[in-house]
């Protein structure tokens, strides 16, 4: 049975504790500097969302005929390989993953432009004080770790009181198998890098932004971080996700750029993703 150095557990729980302390402190700053300027996230100005429900429809479309187009490639291009080598169908999956997540992108992009007026400044993608609102938002979400380990352990729980067994995600699950350095490399860039771009384009730049014009910015938050973690399919971690989404929108807001967003979306990924692999390292 696998089993970890108590040593180790020991330091790396001192670490957690640590920055979930570090996490509260800043909690109590922030709270206490903005308390009295709370009006100020109504005040941003930014330019109006062009996109009709017309729109949202054709993008949806869209990214679902790119899905199936990679997907069905993907799998028609595993069938022509013979024999029992595992190097290629992992080639393949890997194109078609990643022709996914560029021309997901591409495609939003490019509607946006083409159909809808003014449409690539109302997503966001804006260099102009991104720095300052970078670091900004990542003081934010060292406030906000607190609240992700809580939000963790009451789905834990609540999974657990429901019967559900806890299942880790899909990457967690394929990086506990031993894979080629190349293919655990590839998940990880797409996990930590490709990934949290595509998502931020689509559900803080075009789904809230939708949301917010129609049913306002309350509802635009929980409407569209509960999405966003609903299509992470996993029980256990749908109110951390959700609230990691509702911290996004609120970075957006903010900052008026989708890029602290997509920082931070890259960053959580990352870290989490070294814990586990942190984890992985101390078993013996």
């Amino acid at each position: 049975m696998e089993s970890i150095d108590p040593l180790a557990a020991y330091r790396l729980g001192l670490a957690i504790l640590l920055i979930i302390l570090i996490g509260i402190v800043v909690d109590i700053i922030l709270v206490s500097s903005f308390w009295e300027k709370r009006p100020w996230l109504l005040r941003r100005k930014r330019a109006p969302v062009t996109w009709q429900t017309r729109d949202m429809a054709w993008l949806c479309a869209g990214l679902l005929a790119i899905y199936l187009f990679a997907n069905t490639i993907s799998y028609l291009l595993g069938e022509l390989i013979p024999g029992s080598d595992i190097f290629w169908p992992r080639v393949i999956a890997m194109a078609g993953n990643t022709a996914v997540y560029i021309l997901g992108c591409g495609f939003i992009i490019y509607y946006l432009k083409t159909n809808c007026h003014n449409g690539l400044f109302s997503l966001g993608l804006r260099w102009r004080s991104w720095w300052s609102g970078a670091c900004r938002s990542a003081l934010a979400y060292l406030g906000f770790i607190p609240f992700l380990f809580l939000l963790s352990y009451i789905g834990f729980l609540l999974c657990s009181s429901l019967g559900i067994d806890p299942e880790p995600h899909q990457l967690i699950a394929l990086l506990k198998q031993e894979q080629p350095w190349w293919y655990a490399g590839y998940l990880l860039v797409i996990a930590v890098f490709i990934a949290p771009v595509f998502e931020e384009i689509l559900f803080r730049g075009v789904f809230y932004q939708w949301l917010k014009k129609k049913w306002g910015l309350p509802g635009a938050v929980v409407l569209s971080s509960g999405f966003f973690s609903l299509l992470h399919f996993n029980a256990v971690q749908f109110l951390p996700v959700m609230g990691l989404g509702m911290l996004l929108c609120f970075i957006f807001e903010y900052t008026g750029s989708l890029l602290p967003a997509i920082m931070i979306h890259i960053l959580n990924n990352g870290v989490f993703l070294g814990l586990f692999l942190l984890l992985k390292s101390y078993y013996i």
